[in-house]
């Protein structure tokens, strides 16, 4: 008669009861088979989860990375010091994955839902404009000019210390057959 020793190898036991408890679990329904919600019922909904979970699973790798650095420390205290510290930034990070998909989410309320198939950047039968035809023959976007000697002066940080300087230049460059602006930054 075979006897099988069940306390030799607990770690076997211990997987399957995992496997048989995620197999009565079911299989997880894709995107396109979980019911419309306002999360995932659009491709921009959709999309913006994905991303999210995306942001999620990096945050985590750094903090399995920054733990795996902390192993090394021979110091119990530092060692400890350093496993709080990958947690708390593992924290931060999460903080702005959710910062981030709130932003999308709000971004895909006001741009609409809709695909972008084709690419319409991709799009032979778009026109695009002649930089140099700004602002004589086509208006100036007024959110991002792209006219000729335009220059703008962007601030920021706590004391609006930092400085920023973008001119847009005369030249332009084509690039896959479209004629572009040539905008050079000051840091």
């Amino acid at each position: 008669m075979l006897r099988f020793d069940y306390r030799a190898k607990p770690h076997i036991w211990s997987l399957l009861a995992l496997a048989l408890g995620l197999a009565s679990l079911g299989t997880v329904a894709s995107d396109d088979e979980r019911p419309d919600t306002p999360s995932n019922s659009t491709p921009c909904g959709r999309t913006a989860l994905r991303m999210h979970q995306a942001c999620w699973t990096d945050a985590h790798e750094e903090f399995l990375v920054a733990g795996a650095n902390c192993l090394n420390i021979s110091s119990g205290s530092a060692r400890r010091n350093c496993d709080r510290a990958a947690g708390a930034t593992r924290r931060e990070a999460r903080e702005r994955c959710s910062a981030q998909s709130d932003a999308r989410r709000g971004a895909c309320e006001i741009l609409e839902e809709f695909r972008y198939d084709p690419d319409p950047l991709l799009d032979r039968g778009n026109e695009f404009v002649n930089p140099d035809d700004i602002p004589d023959l086509v208006p100036a976007n007024p959110y991002q000019s792209l006219e000729a000697g335009l220059v703008r002066v962007l601030r920021g940080g706590a004391d609006l210390e930092e400085v920023v300087v973008i001119l847009n230049t005369d030249e332009t460059r084509e690039i896959n057959g479209v004629d572009c602006r040539v905008v050079a930054e000051v840091a």
